[in-house]
């Protein structure tokens, strides 16, 4: 039997300190032991032995927090438990290793957190989660290679940050991008790549956007 150390009281005293877990000597530790344990508290994970991480502790602990499977062993991250942690959260996407990431799993960490786009293999990032990435959080677009960033992609960025302009690649400096950049943010000015941009262009820019008697000095000098 499990006696006392499944009872409600000392599960409870495992909750307020997973410490408590290493009173129970180790014979005494069975499965059904160590599960209800990590279900109190995940933080039990440190204290147990690699034959005492069985499926249902594993599940159990990373359920509760993605930092338990920093106390799981590489090669016992399975796929399941990988994407329960992920389902439960994204984050833990970047504890997951890269082997045992999906395409699903990276597409469903990013649709909820686009900062995770970082921890997406090459192999399994398409346009659609780099899109998504961007619109989720526009300075995604700096960890994204200039050879796949597009104008529907980084017209996302600047859309909502003039800031991102200095991400985009110079060849994508349309004067729509630049427009929309420079409404948003006026210092943006200064990422710009005026000879993408036309003369009445920049005329445009510097007579439309009433911007600093400074930057308009910096724009006149390529009119």
């Amino acid at each position: 039997m499990d006696d006392y150390r499944t009872s409600p009281e000392f599960l409870e005293y495992i909750r307020k300190d997973s410490a408590a877990f290493v009173v129970i000597p180790k014979d005494k530790r069975t499965p059904r032991v160590c599960l209800e344990a990590v279900k109190q508290n995940w933080e039990v994970m440190r204290f147990l032995d690699e034959n005492e991480l069985t499926p249902e502790v594993r599940l159990a602990a990373v359920i509760q927090n993605s930092f338990a499977l920093l106390s799981i062993p590489n090669r016992m991250r399975t796929l399941e438990v990988c994407m329960a942690a992920v389902n439960m959260y994204p984050t833990a996407l970047q504890f997951v290793p890269n082997e045992v990431k999906t395409y699903d799993m990276c597409l469903s960490a990013v649709q909820r957190d686009g900062t995770m786009l970082m921890y997406v293999p090459d192999a399994l990032e398409t346009p659609e989660m780099r899109l998504i990435a961007v619109q989720k959080d526009c300075l995604m677009i700096r960890y994204i290679h200039n050879d796949n960033k597009t104008l529907e992609l980084c017209l996302t960025a600047v859309k909502n940050s003039g800031w991102a302009l200095q991400f985009v690649p110079s060849k994508l400096h349309t004067e729509e991008i630049i427009d929309i950049a420079v409404s948003d943010y006026a210092a943006a000015i200064k990422y710009v790549d005026f000879k993408h941009v036309s003369r009445l262009g920049m005329s445009q820019l510097a007579v439309t956007k009433g911007l600093p008697l400074g930057i308009t000095r910096q724009i006149a000098k390529f009119l």
